[in-house]
This record gives C-alpha cells, sequence and structure tokens, in this order.
C-alpha cells in the first residue's frame, strides 16, 4: 500500500452516506477502511473489495477508539493528523457553552530534523499542480 492514500470512514453501514463515500474514495484508488458500530458492521459486508476493508469502530468507546488507532497508526500519519483537526473542531463548538475553549495550533514550516527528512524524501516527488513552487516549498 506504499503510496496508496488510505482513508479512513465512519458510519458505513449499507444506506448512509459513509457508505456511499466508501464507494467514491475507491474508485477515486484510494484504501478505504470502511467502519460503523459493532451492530453494523454486518450492513456493510457488500461492501468489502480489493480496495476497502471493514473495521469495527465505535467512536464513543475510548476502548474501541484506542483499538482502531493501534490497528491503523502505522499506515496513515496524515489521517492522525487530520483526525486531530476534526477532532479539534468538534471539541470546540462542543465545549464552548461551558466555557471551554479549544485552540487547534498548527505552527507551518519550522526547522526541525522532521522537515529535513520530509525534503529529502520528496526531492524526487512529482509536484504535478505545485511543480512551479517546488523550490519555495523546500526552501520553507
Amino acid at each position: 500500500m506504499d503510496g496508496l492514500k488510505i482513508v479512513l470512514v465512519t458510519g458505513c453501514a449499507k444506506g448512509g452516506i459513509g457508505y456511499e463515500y466508501c464507494k467514491a474514495f475507491s474508485e477515486q484508488n484510494c484504501h478505504v477502511i470502511a467502519s460503523d458500530v459493532p451492530q453494523r458492521v454486518d450492513d456493510m459486508l457488500d461492501i468489502q473489495s480489493k480496495n476497502i476493508e471493514t473495521l469495527e469502530l465505535d467512536v464513543s468507546s475510548d476502548e474501541s477508539v484506542s483499538s482502531a488507532v493501534k490497528l491503523l497508526y502505522p499506515r496513515s500519519y496524515c489521517a492522525s493528523k487530520a483526525a486531530v483537526h476534526a477532532m479539534s473542531n468538534t471539541l470546540r463548538v462542543e465545549l464552548k457553552p461551558f466555557g471551554i475553549n479549544v485552540v487547534l495550533v498548527v505552527p507551518g514550516a519550522i526547522r526541525s530534523n522532521f522537515g529535513r527528512a520530509t525534503s529529502e524524501k520528496l526531492a524526487n516527488y512529482d509536484w504535478k499542480l505545485y511543480k512551479d513552487f517546488k523550490e519555495a516549498i523546500a526552501e520553507s
């Protein structure tokens, strides 16, 4: 799956929007992890394919989420970053009435070993739309 985009979709039982998202992402050559609560896992069986695998995941259960993270973490650092953004945005709305402010800090480009390693990894990357900005991106 090296280089293949991995997408985690929740609420994927047949008949729902998550189910349709799974099919759409699969058609875009993404590897899709289709998830739903244990009671609805059987409603996802017919969506399994080469690009779609199913996962039992109850987002309201710490144990279930922790188990899913342990399974999926090695696959998709970007997915975990997107999850942090989504969770922070949700918490911001949910906690505001209680006087709790949630802030997501996104520092942008900084000099670090992570940045250097990423630049080296992307040296031969086909930048397509961003090819005119490749040098500026590397510089930052």
